[in-house]
Protein backbone atom coordinates (compact mmCIF):
# COMPACT_ATOMS: atom_id res chain seq x y z
CA UNK A 1 0.00 0.00 0.00
CA UNK A 2 1.56 3.06 -1.50
CA UNK A 3 0.19 6.85 -0.47
CA UNK A 4 2.52 8.88 -2.57
CA UNK A 5 3.15 12.90 -1.73
CA UNK A 6 0.22 15.04 -2.33
CA UNK A 7 -1.97 11.89 -2.13
CA UNK A 8 -4.97 10.72 0.68
CA UNK A 9 -6.72 7.27 1.59
CA UNK A 10 -9.26 7.00 4.26
CA UNK A 11 -10.17 3.58 6.05
CA UNK A 12 -13.87 4.08 7.29
CA UNK A 13 -15.78 2.18 9.53
CA UNK A 14 -16.33 -1.02 8.72
CA UNK A 15 -13.63 -1.34 6.02
CA UNK A 16 -10.51 -3.53 6.27
CA UNK A 17 -7.64 -3.41 5.18
CA UNK A 18 -5.19 -6.55 6.07
CA UNK A 19 -1.82 -8.36 4.85
CA UNK A 20 -1.60 -5.03 3.01
CA UNK A 21 2.30 -5.68 3.34
CA UNK A 22 4.51 -2.99 2.76
CA UNK A 23 3.02 0.24 3.94
CA UNK A 24 4.44 3.88 2.68
CA UNK A 25 2.46 6.70 3.55
CA UNK A 26 4.39 9.89 2.00
CA UNK A 27 0.65 11.92 1.91
CA UNK A 28 -1.89 11.97 4.59
CA UNK A 29 -3.44 8.56 5.92
CA UNK A 30 -6.92 8.32 7.94
CA UNK A 31 -8.00 4.99 9.67
CA UNK A 32 -11.25 6.40 11.50
CA UNK A 33 -14.69 5.31 12.65
CA UNK A 34 -13.45 1.42 13.42
CA UNK A 35 -11.68 1.30 10.33
CA UNK A 36 -8.80 -1.37 10.34
CA UNK A 37 -5.42 -1.22 9.12
CA UNK A 38 -3.24 -4.12 9.31
CA UNK A 39 0.54 -4.24 7.68
CA UNK A 40 4.15 -5.74 7.85
CA UNK A 41 6.04 -2.96 7.63
CA UNK A 42 5.76 0.47 7.16
CA UNK A 43 7.29 4.06 6.85
CA UNK A 44 5.77 7.63 7.45
CA UNK A 45 7.79 10.30 5.40
CA UNK A 46 7.99 12.88 3.10
CA UNK A 47 6.47 15.52 5.38
CA UNK A 48 3.15 12.64 5.46
CA UNK A 49 1.08 12.41 8.31
CA UNK A 50 -0.81 8.92 9.93
CA UNK A 51 -3.91 9.72 11.74
CA UNK A 52 -5.70 6.76 13.36
CA UNK A 53 -8.92 8.65 15.25
CA UNK A 54 -12.49 7.25 17.07
CA UNK A 55 -13.05 3.81 19.58
CA UNK A 56 -12.30 0.81 18.08
CA UNK A 57 -10.30 1.81 15.06
CA UNK A 58 -6.72 0.21 14.47
CA UNK A 59 -3.62 -0.17 12.76
CA UNK A 60 -1.53 -3.13 13.42
CA UNK A 61 2.45 -2.63 12.16
CA UNK A 62 5.38 -4.55 11.87
CA UNK A 63 8.00 -2.28 12.27
CA UNK A 64 7.58 1.31 11.90
CA UNK A 65 9.74 4.19 10.65
CA UNK A 66 7.97 7.40 11.40
CA UNK A 67 10.87 9.50 9.52
CA UNK A 68 12.74 7.22 6.43
CA UNK A 69 15.75 7.63 4.93
CA UNK A 70 16.07 10.24 2.19
CA UNK A 71 12.52 10.82 2.35
CA UNK A 72 12.36 12.94 5.31
CA UNK A 73 10.00 13.36 8.14
CA UNK A 74 6.77 12.07 8.76
CA UNK A 75 3.94 12.60 12.11
CA UNK A 76 1.78 9.55 13.64
CA UNK A 77 -1.10 11.32 15.11
CA UNK A 78 -3.29 8.69 17.66
CA UNK A 79 -6.51 10.68 19.20
CA UNK A 80 -10.19 9.71 19.79
CA UNK A 81 -9.67 6.05 21.11
CA UNK A 82 -7.84 4.76 18.12
CA UNK A 83 -5.23 2.28 19.22
CA UNK A 84 -1.46 1.53 17.39
CA UNK A 85 0.48 -1.25 18.02
CA UNK A 86 4.10 -1.84 16.19
CA UNK A 87 6.65 -4.33 16.91
CA UNK A 88 9.07 -1.35 17.25
CA UNK A 89 9.37 2.37 15.93
CA UNK A 90 12.07 4.48 14.87
CA UNK A 91 11.06 8.46 15.54
CA UNK A 92 13.56 10.23 13.52
CA UNK A 93 14.42 12.97 10.89
CA UNK A 94 12.25 15.90 12.70
CA UNK A 95 9.23 14.02 13.25
CA UNK A 96 6.45 13.67 15.66
CA UNK A 97 3.93 10.83 17.04
CA UNK A 98 1.25 12.55 19.59
CA UNK A 99 -0.86 10.13 21.52
CA UNK A 100 -3.79 12.42 22.81
CA UNK A 101 -6.96 12.28 24.56
CA UNK A 102 -10.20 9.34 24.59
CA UNK A 103 -13.11 8.52 23.06
CA UNK A 104 -16.79 10.27 24.02
CA UNK A 105 -17.36 6.77 25.15
CA UNK A 106 -13.97 6.63 27.12
CA UNK A 107 -12.04 4.53 24.98
CA UNK A 108 -8.52 5.63 25.50
CA UNK A 109 -6.03 6.06 22.61
CA UNK A 110 -3.07 4.44 23.12
CA UNK A 111 0.25 3.34 21.55
CA UNK A 112 1.49 -0.46 22.02
CA UNK A 113 4.66 -1.38 20.62
CA UNK A 114 5.77 -4.84 21.49
CA UNK A 115 9.60 -4.26 21.29
CA UNK A 116 11.31 -1.24 21.39
CA UNK A 117 10.76 2.84 21.12
CA UNK A 118 13.54 5.23 19.79
CA UNK A 119 12.70 9.05 20.00
CA UNK A 120 15.80 10.61 17.96
CA UNK A 121 17.46 7.38 16.32
CA UNK A 122 19.44 7.73 13.25
CA UNK A 123 22.61 10.03 13.53
CA UNK A 124 22.31 10.08 9.19
CA UNK A 125 20.17 13.52 8.32
CA UNK A 126 19.94 14.52 11.63
CA UNK A 127 21.26 17.35 13.64
CA UNK A 128 21.44 18.95 17.22
CA UNK A 129 18.80 21.67 15.21
CA UNK A 130 16.15 19.01 14.42
CA UNK A 131 13.82 17.68 17.52
CA UNK A 132 12.00 14.26 17.28
CA UNK A 133 9.46 14.11 19.63
CA UNK A 134 7.02 11.71 21.28
CA UNK A 135 3.80 13.56 23.13
CA UNK A 136 1.36 11.46 25.21
CA UNK A 137 -1.53 13.95 26.69
CA UNK A 138 -5.29 13.93 27.85
CA UNK A 139 -5.61 10.96 29.46
CA UNK A 140 -3.69 8.89 26.52
CA UNK A 141 -1.59 5.58 27.05
CA UNK A 142 1.44 4.48 25.89
CA UNK A 143 3.80 1.59 26.66
CA UNK A 144 7.11 -0.17 25.11
CA UNK A 145 9.21 -2.58 26.26
CA UNK A 146 12.32 -0.16 25.85
CA UNK A 147 12.26 3.27 25.71
CA UNK A 148 14.67 5.15 24.32
CA UNK A 149 15.26 9.26 24.50
CA UNK A 150 18.13 10.94 21.94
CA UNK A 151 20.46 7.91 22.47
CA UNK A 152 21.90 8.35 18.78
CA UNK A 153 24.74 10.10 18.21
CA UNK A 154 23.65 14.11 17.51
CA UNK A 155 20.00 12.87 17.11
CA UNK A 156 17.52 14.72 19.61
CA UNK A 157 14.69 12.82 21.36
CA UNK A 158 11.93 14.93 23.25
CA UNK A 159 9.23 13.05 24.98
CA UNK A 160 6.36 14.94 26.83
CA UNK A 161 3.71 13.48 29.41
CA UNK A 162 1.27 15.56 30.45
CA UNK A 163 -2.19 15.84 32.05
CA UNK A 164 -3.66 13.71 34.55
CA UNK A 165 -4.32 9.90 33.81
CA UNK A 166 -1.86 10.04 30.77
CA UNK A 167 0.96 7.20 31.29
CA UNK A 168 3.95 6.34 29.09
CA UNK A 169 4.68 2.38 30.51
CA UNK A 170 8.26 0.64 29.65
CA UNK A 171 8.43 -2.22 30.81
CA UNK A 172 11.81 -3.42 30.79
CA UNK A 173 13.97 0.09 31.17
CA UNK A 174 14.16 3.92 30.02
CA UNK A 175 16.88 5.19 28.52
CA UNK A 176 17.81 9.06 28.17
CA UNK A 177 20.94 10.03 25.96
CA UNK A 178 22.58 13.05 25.82
CA UNK A 179 20.39 14.21 23.30
CA UNK A 180 17.31 13.25 25.11
CA UNK A 181 14.86 15.27 27.47
CA UNK A 182 12.16 14.30 29.04
CA UNK A 183 8.99 16.18 30.63
CA UNK A 184 6.43 14.98 32.94
CA UNK A 185 4.33 17.61 34.05
CA UNK A 186 0.30 18.12 35.31
CA UNK A 187 -0.31 14.91 36.75
CA UNK A 188 1.31 13.04 33.32
CA UNK A 189 2.91 9.75 34.72
CA UNK A 190 6.24 7.03 33.23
Amino acid sequence: LNVGPGSSATIDGQYTIVNAGTFFSGGDTTVQNGGTLATTMSAIAGNGTVTVTGALTSWNSGSLAVGYSTYGNGHLSIQGGGQVVAASILCNLGSSIVVSGSSAFGAVSSLAVTGNLYVGYSTTGNSTTVQNTLTVQSGAYASDLNGFIGCSGNSLGTVLVTDTGSLWNNTQGLYLGAAGSLTIQSGGQV
